[in-house]
């Protein structure tokens, strides 16, 4: 629940914890659960700078939570072909994604700077892949990718 004038969240008022009391916490506490702390950003972290454009926001003049998921691929993609990962050498679009952790933790409108920075698990898992998107310095997104360990072969169109 947010306050629409502050973008904060907000408690709930008394006649919801009287009608959904069994919403409370264990403790009888109203207040929100701890959140799990997100990883920090290696030093030898990939670097993506990227604009947002108007195509890519929701009708609130938010980008749109998937066009995250697009960002971060195509960051994926950069550091894959540069050779920065190790394992990973081709387009990242031809590794199946296996699982996605997602936090969103902030927001970007259209022409904003977004800075994304991507990096690989230790070397016992490279498939595991990690993001962060930064707007003015802060946090507003994180995700957590497994890929596929081989890439699917490229298909060719047939000559009409």
């Amino acid at each position: 629940r947010m306050s629409r004038k502050t973008r904060r969240p907000v408690t709930f008022p008394e006649w919801f914890y009287e009608k959904y009391g069994s919403y409370r916490n264990s403790y009888g506490s109203t207040q929100a659960l701890p959140r799990d702390a997100l990883p920090k950003i290696r030093d030898n972290a990939f670097k993506f700078d990227l604009i947002p454009r108007h195509s890519d926001s929701d009708r609130n003049n938010h980008v749109n939570q998937s066009s995250y998921i697009k960002f971060c691929m195509d960051a994926a993609t950069h550091a894959s072909l540069s050779g920065h990962y190790v394992h990973f050498n081709e387009d990242m679009c031809l590794y199946a994604p296996l699982l996605w952790t997602i936090s969103y933790v902030g927001e970007s409108r259209a022409n904003d700077e977004l800075s994304i920075y991507t990096w690989q698990n230790e070397a016992g898992s490279p498939e595991h892949i990690q993001f962060s998107i930064l707007l003015n310095g802060r946090l507003i997104f994180h995700a957590s990718a497994i890929f596929e360990k081989q890439a699917k072969k490229k298909r060719l169109l047939p000559k009409l």
